[in-house]
């Protein structure tokens, strides 16, 4: 599914207005779709971490963290419950 279908996709659902608030907070998504929407054979590591990146902020938007593994845990935790180890991901 092409990069363009995919965000019409979002914008299309209930709460789009967080995700276009979101872009609009974060510009550097915006070159980083723009590249992924040619459809490049390798995705770099500086796109995956600004797609993490952005997709922390719509669950968070005050949050400073850039692993989205660091903000499951953050989130998992925030209502006072243990991590278990088994629910952690392998490095």
């Amino acid at each position: 599914m092409p990069i363009q279908d995919v965000i019409l996709f979002h914008l299309l659902l209930p709460g789009e207005r967080r995700l276009w608030d979101t872009w609009k907070a974060f510009e550097e998504a915006t070159s980083t779709f723009l590249s992924l929407s040619v459809g490049p054979d390798i995705v770099s590591d500086e796109d995956i971490a600004v797609l993490e990146r952005f997709t922390i902020l719509l669950y968070d938007r005050t949050s400073t963290l850039v692993s989205v593994d660091e903000c499951r845990k953050f989130l998992f935790t925030k209502r006072g419950r243990a991590m278990n180890p088994s629910y952690q991901s392998s490095p």
